[in-house]
């Protein structure tokens, strides 16, 4: 078993300066835009609270991030994909024999982000990334896109957080033993479409977290999906200009005052 400090290989980490985060030196341009798309009653907590939720790889609705490399679990379940929503499931009945470095894996809480450079489409969108985002979150389409790059995700962290670790997702079709030794960047190769940029926060207990943030360092700008009903939409926006809040906080996000969107993708209902 590979401990945390190898998650990524020595020959790869590198540390940024005055940050508890590490990443893979394989993303040469931290500069680079990134996504998360995220429903609107979380995009309220990054907001009014300074938080980014993280979801725990123990209560995540992907049966391979929870279940696969412990060898346990429902061998036929479908395996399935969520950025947000938490769902609580019953823990493995073996996880007292994990050592101490396989406990922190099972703990670690990740943020997904997604690479969509090579999308190969004419808009910096596509009504894929939309809908499989979108299909399991309990508020169904009312779901937002937050855009930064690595670095200003990196400079945006608080002081004094857990360690984060920084990588792309390695799409694979492999043995058990593969996915045992890759179980924080692994990833099953049918789920390219993600292009995901992983960022696992270490963990010692078994819950979801917030990771503190600035959201004025972190978002450069908010996308409001084109599945929302259109009416709605524009009282999101219209909240977020004027009342500066989706729950009607008082915190006032003047930053936001050009940086949310419709989608330029336009569906007929």
């Amino acid at each position: 078993m590979i401990n945390h400090q190898e998650w990524i290989p020595s020959t790869k980490r590198k540390q940024y300066p005055n940050k508890n985060v590490f990443y893979n030196t394989e993303l040469s341009d931290l500069s680079m835009k990134i996504y998360r798309y995220i429903n609107i009653d979380y995009l309220d907590e990054l907001l009014h609270d300074k938080k980014l939720f993280t979801n725990n790889r123990l209560n995540s609705k992907d049966v391979f991030e929870h279940e696969n490399y412990a060898n346990h679990g429902r061998k036929n379940a479908t395996m399935k994909f969520i950025a947000t929503a938490p769902m609580t499931i019953q823990k493995p009945q073996d996880l007292h024999k994990l050592s101490k470095a396989e406990k922190e894996d099972y703990h670690i809480c990740i943020s997904s982000w997604a690479d969509e450079s090579q999308l190969n489409t004419k808009s910096d969108e596509n009504i894929f990334s939309w809908g499989y985002y979108s299909k399991d979150l309990p508020q169904g389409h009312y779901l937002c896109r937050i855009e930064t790059t690595i670095e200003d995700f990196i400079n945006s962290i608080s002081a004094n957080q857990p360690n984060i670790w920084i990588g792309r997702a390695d799409y694979h079709i492999g043995s058990s033993k593969w996915f045992l030794n890759n179980r924080m960047f692994g990833r099953p190769q049918g789920y390219e479409i993600e292009n995901e940029i992983r960022m696992c926060i270490q963990k010692t207990i078994d819950t979801n977290d917030y990771l503190e943030v600035n959201p004025e360092t972190l978002i450069h700008n908010i996308r409001i999906s084109p599945y929302m009903p259109h009416e709605d939409a524009k009282i999101l926006r219209q909240d977020l200009y004027t009342k500066s809040s989706i729950k009607g906080n008082d915190s006032k996000y003047s930053f936001l005052s050009s940086k949310v969107n419709f989608s330029t993708i336009r569906l007929i209902y």
